[in-house]
């Protein structure tokens, strides 16, 4: 979080929290996800590994995808 709030975007791997403990890596992505917000970033998962979160000064471009 000290991180975003200082202008870091961040690639964060998930994949053993998830594996571990699903109720913490919900309580760890929802503080992340507070943070995005109180800072005007973003946040998106990638895959099911990682999330990236980002400070105001970074946006995810997000591609729509055709079924």
């Amino acid at each position: 979080q000290k991180k975003i709030r200082e202008g870091t975007a961040l690639l964060v791997k998930i994949k053993d929290l998830r594996a571990k403990d699903m109720e913490e890596l919900k309580r760890s992505v929802e503080r992340i996800r507070r943070t995005c917000l109180a800072v005007n970033g973003d946040i998106a998962g990638l895959g099911d590994d990682w999330i990236i979160a980002t400070p105001s000064s970074v946006k995810v471009h997000r591609e729509q995808h055709e079924d």
